[in-house]
């Protein structure tokens, strides 16, 4: 909405996408021209029905980088630029960053699915923080 890094991380209670916008920046823009519009799905949005995502929050407080993604056993890692033409200068004091995976160790899968359509064949998802 703002073109900035996410602070609330929310999305209205009967969407069914996982991205989330700014809570503040969806409040505040609704305030000055009031629509109560979801900026992902453009389904109905009044302020009543927007929920944080603690998950998202969470990773937010946690990391620097602006794009994640999920895989099916519920971790998630950084997603990284894509240096094939980006011209790099090699310097020994500035590692190139890991593709790390951060999980809270269970593997335990949470179905959030709220009707009873069959689950959809994805291998991961990627947000945009």
């Amino acid at each position: 909405l703002s073109m900035s890094r996410i602070k609330d991380p929310c999305r209205g209670g009967n969407c069914k996408h996982l991205q989330c916008f700014d809570a503040c920046t969806y409040l505040r823009l609704n305030r000055k021209k009031p629509r109560w519009i979801c900026p992902v799905c453009q389904k109905d949005l009044p302020f009543t029905e927007l929920e944080i995502d603690g998950l998202q929050l969470e990773i937010l407080l946690h990391s620097t980088v602006s794009k994640i993604e999920f895989d099916m056993d519920g971790c998630w890692h950084p997603v990284l630029i894509d240096i094939k033409n980006v011209p790099l200068s090699v310097d020994d004091d500035c590692p190139l960053p890991t593709r790390k995976k951060r999980c809270n160790g269970k593997n335990d899968l949470i179905d959030l699915t709220i009707d009873d359509s069959p689950p959809q064949a994805i291998s991961a998802t990627t947000i945009v923080l």
